[in-house]
């Protein structure tokens, strides 16, 4: 009789411990969204002491931030997965139009004009900000429809621009960040912008007037540079 009641006793509390156990598995697994709305509900008590509700405060702060970059990342990868084979279509054409003017462009000073150009479409694709819906470098003006899109159009052109070639794939998704950023900030009438090294602007772009008169030498010297940071991409652009 004895031991019939300690069985029972056991398994009692070896189903309490599984049970226990279950409740801190589905704790672990909630959401950011569940525990957000959870801190939301416990600050909602008037009751609640001066330090328990600091200390909720700073912990839902910490979560809102953390769930804004998790969307952000998602948005991120929709885009990037969305847009992947036009923008490997549209950097495949450029690249052959880059290399056409390569040859021509130590005697002609139009071809390195256009060089340039095509360079800087290049960087375009390379920079574009992450989070935005792709707007085709190489479409003509009349066939996007938007002015919205018209606008972010030129201002991703111009901003990158001032950014040199990085064969590094984190940099150049640091610069695409970067000027998502500054969208964001012009969105917010805010600066958004870093104007540090982080967004890997050339010196030129940061420097005074009197320095912008680079000679003509210095200038072709910079673009041999870039030249020679385009070839490397077309490299590691295959992987990609």
């Amino acid at each position: 009789m004895g031991n019939t009641r300690a069985k029972k006793r056991q398994k009692a509390a070896a189903k309490k411990a599984k049970m226990a156990k279950k409740e801190g598995a589905k704790e672990k697994k909630k959401s950011i969204a569940s525990q957000i709305r959870s801190i939301g509900r416990l600050l909602s008590k008037e009751d609640l002491s001066p330090a328990i509700r600091q200390e909720q405060e700073r912990k839902l702060s910490a979560l809102k931030i953390q769930q804004a970059q998790n969307k952000a990342m998602q948005k991120e990868k929709e885009m990037q997965r969305k847009y992947k084979m036009v923008k490997h279509f549209e950097k495949t054409k450029i690249k052959r139009q880059i290399k056409k003017l390569e040859k021509k462009q130590m005697k002609d000073e139009k071809a390195r004009k256009e060089c340039r150009e095509w360079q800087q479409k290049l960087k375009y694709i390379l920079y574009y900000p992450l989070r935005r819906k792709y707007v085709s470098i190489l479409a003509d003006e009349s066939k996007i429809e938007s002015d919205d899109a018209k606008e972010l159009r030129q201002f991703v052109f111009d901003t990158v621009g001032t950014m040199q070639f990085t064969r590094k794939p984190e940099l150049r998704q640091k610069n695409a960040r970067a000027i998502d950023e500054m969208l964001d900030g012009k969105k917010n009438k805010s600066s958004g912008a870093d104007n540090t090294e982080d967004t890997y602007t050339t010196a030129e772009s940061t420097a005074s007037p009197q320095k912008k008169k680079a000679t003509k030498k210095g200038k072709r010297r910079h673009n041999e540079n870039d030249n020679r940071q385009v070839k490397g991409n077309e490299d590691e652009d295959e992987e990609d």
